[in-house]
């Protein structure tokens, strides 16, 4: 183009005119102009950046004073990588239906498909999805739920929610898994004599279930307690027992065991325990042993300086008056004030 002097540049984007009367449009957008050329800089791009760029430029070309413009496009493609996140819950209404929701959230452009998969196949039910809405930058999200027959859903097996979106390479899943039952023997707690066990099981489903103790030898067993089974967020349920035992019946060696009993499993689970060690007594032993060892460091230090006194005072002919005071408690007892004479 033969422009005798600079250009006056216009940009637009999606048909709508950019102000570029001053370098900075707006605290992401920026322009920079030369004599026969303009930059348009966008910085922290954002799914509204998206679409048709045109580019003006209006200037006196050859012959002068004849005015000219010109203009080119230029198509900039954004895409934003979307997140996903699953969760479940029990419904509110419906007994025995667990709810599970999965969204996306902030991908662009619009087109996305989410689908839900499980493990075995068969288990997923009906589903909701709506249509996805735009986020204050101009990206998308949306979300659809599943609703499940608890009964159908068996411990160990998984529901996988799938997104499908061109800013992938690949397919994004996240997925849930029933929890399978598991048994746990807590921490012993002493109080006054007595044993304080803890036994838990977690994940178990249906709802019924028994949580019982064994000792062996029999007998050994005190007062048990335990709560009502509480619902997790995949649907299961936990409950768990307390069990007191008398620690003087309870000898070393002997093991009490928590059995569980439910319906998803081919045979009772178990649990066993042996007395723990008696914190008390081993220490009292470590203090005992402490004890007797710093008296003898403090003897051997006491014969080592009186044999360095000795052999200092061997070699002096002379002799050195000891004055031991004994106080007045052994001066009340008839022992009189002493001086001794001692050669060295």
């Amino acid at each position: 183009m033969g422009c005798h002097k600079d250009g006056v540049f216009f940009w637009s984007h999606n048909e709508t005119q950019i102000n570029n009367t001053v370098k900075e449009i707006t605290h992401r957008i920026s322009t920079i102009d030369s004599h026969l050329s303009s930059s348009l800089f966008i910085a922290n791009v954002t799914p509204s950046d998206h679409g048709q760029y045109n580019c003006s430029v209006l200037c006196l070309a050859d012959p002068p004073l004849l005015l000219e413009k010109r203009s080119a496009q230029l198509e900039v493609k954004v895409k934003a990588i979307p997140k996903l996140d699953l969760r479940s819950a029990v419904s509110a209404d419906r007994a025995g239906v667990l709810i599970l929701s999965c969204s996306a959230v902030g991908f662009y452009p619009r087109d996305v498909t989410l689908s839900w998969d499980s493990s075995p196949p068969g288990l997923p039910s009906s589903t909701q999805q709506g249509p996805p809405t735009v986020n204050q930058d101009g990206s998308y999200s949306t979300s659809t739920s599943l609703q499940v027959n608890e009964a159908l859903w068996s411990p160990g097996t998984e529901i996988s929610c799938v997104l499908n979106h061109s800013s992938l390479a690949q397919p994004l899943r996240e997925y849930i898994r029933r929890g399978e039952v598991q048994l746990t023997v807590g921490s012993v707690n002493e109080s006054s004599g007595l044993l304080i066990l803890s036994c838990t099981a977690v994940g178990f489903y249906p709802r019924d279930v028994t949580l019982s103790w064994d000792s062996s030898p029999p007998g050994l067993l005190s007062s048990t307690q335990q709560g009502p089974p509480t619902v997790n967020q995949d649907g299961s349920y936990s409950t768990s027992t307390s069990l007191q035992v008398n620690e003087a019946l309870w000898s070393p060696g002997t093991e009490i065991s928590c059995v569980l009993n439910h319906s998803s499993l081919a045979q009772p689970s178990r649990k066993g325990m042996r007395k723990p060690s008696n914190k008390k007594t081993r220490s009292l032993f470590v203090e005992y042993a402490v004890r007797h060892f710093l008296s003898a460091v403090i003897a051997l230090l006491i014969i080592g300086l009186l044999f360095k006194v000795y052999k200092s005072r061997k070699h002096d002919p002379g002799t050195e008056e000891i004055k031991m005071e004994m106080g007045d408690k052994w001066n009340r007892s008839g022992i009189s004030e002493t001086n001794a004479a001692a050669d060295f």
